[in-house]
């Protein structure tokens, strides 16, 4: 009987629950209840509802709290259940007390005893705020179920984490649990209340006092801008974790420091003014810096930059139910409007702080004038920057002492420092407080002249110098700690009563071959028989302008050169062997020959070869009504056999072979005894009208620098340069077009080919090609072989560079050494592919 009692009792049950499932029940409370759960989505049953015989497992024990996240995003916390926290509250309901039927104990919306309703709350949990447990209290079954938001805003949640949520449904003998879970995350963000933040500053300011009051404004409206107290956030937060950075640079800095403070104000001026006194020459190495490398360094230096920025974040946690789960970790979030940033510098050279002007002094510039005139020069020429000045001497004294073949002066006695016309020294510029200090304390000078290093100068008190070339070039600057102010470059121009000269004959001469390592001796142009070189004539060398003083008055027109040349083996007498024409008598003033000049070989070999140029250059005199020896022996007023007759002393042949000194002398002299032929540089015999002719002469050694081969695999028949042996023709690498200087036995040979051909017993042919821009050829493969050309045309690229340095002559050999080839001379009986071409020795 009990059983059936229970089954029929489970029967019931069931059909009930299934009453309940069904939309649209006909049943009052079944209406009812389909209404509550149209509020809420879940539903929980209390276990009441059974028997109290029956205790089969709750179908109903299951449920869910729904979407379990709240966030708060307002900058106070008004998290309330129900409301602003909207998530789904499971809906409890009750066979008997739930049907909106006044129970009991019920006292308006609160209830004294069961049946009850109760909703809890325990967090937060993992969060910043402390831990509470919150209760609605016991509510009435009938009050709770007209109005649940009501009674549910009682649980309010004062901090983001996690809370554990239970909503408890109670009838007189049973009750119904859920437990859940709610998220609150703060999604608000720190952020600025008023204002905005100041405008970039664009570019960098000049030194001026308009320029600090302007930076000094923004950066007050910066610091209001981003103080504490203009920003906003909610008190429920996780840490602040600000991005924040502040620095300064000042003057002579050498970068961007931390700084806590204001930048731009008083105690800043005085700190980079101070700094102004810096001396950009208290180091040797700044004082040789070239001008835009130290104008650069100093300009960088006299940066005086402020940069400040902030950007508000906060830690930020994604809490995420159950709470008994592992939290993510936390993050630094922020706004990206929530950022702002004060940039500025200020930016000083040398022209901010003071200025100057440096010029030649009146009195220098007239006496220039009176040189100019003496010098027949034109009106117009350049006094400004230039000192002309005339020496009583007919040569220039360079390494001597004898001071009257000198000009000694201190260029404070030739410069006036302005900017007034009358000098008294630099003036400032900038209108910042500079204590009444004199400007020369803030400008510091340097002068450079000639081809020496750059000094130090004090317009003050500085020392003579001592100039004694032709043209000398001064360049004095003033700086200041920033950067240059003022610059001059004066010429200082000396005149002498000088003669012809060979002073600079060998400089026309220049070896395009490399030179032999700890010896006066020159190399072969790489796999050839000849050297290569450059004459390169100017007659303003030979014949400089000279001036008009009384005891100098002759004054020349170019008229013409001819140059010879001889080439003999190195043990042989100087004059052994006789010349041969290389630039004929020509009126040409300027003359630019490269020529090739063959390694002695008829009638034999020589360790060492030497070539000897001479050249006479003659001018004519002008003749002014006075004689052209100003009343004097053309022998400077001792008759050539009065004196020491120029053979009387060391006779050419009885002193020094020509090839161990360095200057011979001209034996027009009668004073001087040492016959030009004592050197390899000097001058020539006596001509009749001595003052208008010279002749100059320099000897050169040059030798065979390249090593012998061995050529692996090749028979010498079929090697093309002992085919072309013995031709008339030129052969491999031999000179074959422009100005070739050759010798045979006792004569020297100068050819120009008119016809540039080569020796035709190679296979292949070989042509005739130009060493890049000069005018020499030699006979080389053709360029369809790409390995040999290429080295070829980068040999040629230095040989014709006309300024050779070992290292690319070095450079260029090593790559014709990289692959060496032989040229195999075709023969039809052979196979093809033995006998063709080239037989590359490293791949």
């Amino acid at each position: 009987m009990r059983i059936a009692t229970v089954l029929a009792v489970v029967s019931a049950y069931g059909a009930f629950v299934d009453a309940l499932n069904q939309d649209g029940a006909d049943h009052a409370m079944l209406r009812d209840l389909s209404a509550t759960n149209n509020e809420n989505l879940s539903e929980v049953t209390p276990l009441s509802f059974l028997s109290a015989y029956a205790y089969n497992p709750d179908p109903y024990a299951t449920c869910s709290w729904g979407p379990n996240v709240c966030e708060l995003n307002a900058p106070t916390n008004s998290l309330k259940l129900g409301s602003t926290c909207a998530v789904d509250v499971p809906v409890p309901s009750d066979n008997y007390v739930g049907d909106k039927r006044v129970n009991k104990y019920d006292n308006a919306l609160e209830s004294t005893d069961y049946p009850y309703i109760e909703i809890t709350s325990a967090g937060p949990k993992s969060g910043l705020a402390q831990s509470i447990d919150a209760s609605t209290g016991h509510l009435a079954w009938a009050g709770y179920m007209k109005d649940p938001t009501k009674s549910q805003n009682n649980i309010k949640f004062t901090g983001v984490g996690l809370y554990d949520m239970v909503i408890s449904a109670y009838d007189y003998d049973r009750f119904a649990t859920c437990e859940g879970c709610i998220a609150v995350r703060d999604t608000y963000r720190p952020r600025f209340k008023d204002g905005t933040c100041p405008p970039p500053v664009t570019g960098s300011l000049k030194l001026k006092m308009e320029s600090i009051s302007s930076l000094a404004k923004l950066e007050q409206l910066y610091g209001i801008f981003t103080s504490k107290g203009n920003r906003l956030n909610n008190p429920e937060s996780d840490a602040a974790c600000n991005v924040e950075s502040a620095t300064q640079q000042n003057f002579y800095d050498t970068g961007p420091a931390a700084f806590a403070g204001t930048c731009f104000n008083s105690d800043g001026v005085k700190c980079n003014v101070d700094k102004l006194k810096n001396n950009p020459f208290n180091t040797v190495e700044n004082i040789k810096r070239p001008v835009l490398e130290l104008e650069k360094s100093l300009n960088d230096k006299c940066s005086w930059c402020c940069s400040k920025s902030i950007a508000l974040k906060e830690l930020y946690t994604e809490y995420t139910c159950p709470s008994t789960t592992t939290q993510p970790p936390s993050t630094c979030e922020g706004l990206p409007t929530s950022t702002c940033g004060f940039d500025a510098c200020i930016k000083a050279t040398g022209k901010d702080v003071a200025e100057a002007t440096i010029t030649l002094k009146d009195s220098v510039q007239e006496a220039s004038k009176k040189i100019i005139k003496e010098l027949e020069k034109p009106d117009n020429t350049d006094v400004t920057n230039t000192i002309h000045y005339s020496l009583p001497c007919t040569s220039y004294d360079e390494t001597g002492t004898n001071d009257k073949c000198h000009y000694n002066v201190k260029l404070s006695d030739v410069l006036s420092i302005g900017p007034k016309p009358s000098g008294g020294g630099p003036k400032f510029v900038t209108d910042l407080a500079l204590n009444s200090e004199k400007p020369s304390d803030y400008v510091f000078w340097r002068f450079k002249s000639g081809s020496k290093d750059w000094a130090t100068w004090d317009p003050k008190n500085d020392a003579e110098l001592s100039f004694k070339a032709s043209s000398t070039t001064v360049n004095v600057e003033a700086w200041t700690a920033c950067g240059q102010i003022a610059s001059i470059e004066i010429v200082i121009k000396l005149y002498l009563h000088r003669s012809l000269t060979c002073d600079k004959f060998t400089d026309m001469w220049t070896p395009l071959v490399t030179k032999v390592y700890g010896e006066d001796t020159y190399c072969n142009v790489p796999d050839s028989d000849f050297s290569l070189f450059n004459l390169n004539y100017d007659y303003d060398v030979v014949i400089p302008p000279v001036v008009g003083q009384e005891l100098e008055r002759l004054k020349g027109t170019y008229k013409h050169v001819k140059c010879d040349i001889r080439v003999r083996e190195s043990t042989a007498a100087e004059y052994s062997v006789n010349p041969a024409i290389l630039v004929g008598e020509t009126n040409e003033n300027k003359i630019n020959k490269n020529f090739a000049v063959e390694l002695v070989h008829d009638p034999h070999t020589a360790p060492k070869s030497v070539f000897r140029v001479e050249c006479t250059f003659s001018r004519d005199s002008y003749n002014n009504g006075n004689n052209g020896n100003n009343g004097n022996n053309g022998n400077n007023g001792n008759n050539g056999n009065n004196g020491n007759n120029g053979n009387n002393g060391n006779n050419g042949n009885n002193g020094n072979n020509g090839n161990n000194g360095n200057n011979g002398n001209n034996g027009n002299n009668g004073n001087n005894g040492n016959n030009g032929n004592n050197g390899n540089n000097g001058y020539g015999p006596v001509t009749p009208d001595s003052e208008n002719y010279i002749t100059c002469f320099h000897s050169f050694t040059i030798t065979d620098c390249d090593k012998p081969r061995i050529e692996p695999g090749v028979e010498e028949e079929d090697v093309c340069a002992y085919d072309c042996a013995d031709k008339e023709k030129p052969g491999a690498y031999e000179a074959c077009g422009g100005t070739i200087v050759s010798s045979k036995g006792d004569k020297t040979f100068v050819k120009k080919p008119a016809q540039e051909t080569c020796c035709d017993d190679c296979d292949p042919d070989l042509n005739c090609v130009a060493f890049g821009s000069t005018e020499v050829k030699r006979c080389e493969v053709p360029s369809a072989y790409p390995y040999y050309s290429r080295l070829s045309a980068a040999e040629q690229t230095v040989f014709a560079s006309g300024k050779t340095t070992a290292m690319a002559l070095l450079a260029a050999s090593a790559m014709v050494a990289v692959v060496a080839l032989v040229v195999v001379k075709r023969r039809t009986s052979r196979p093809q592919e033995t006998d063709d071409a080239y037989y590359p020795l490293l791949e």
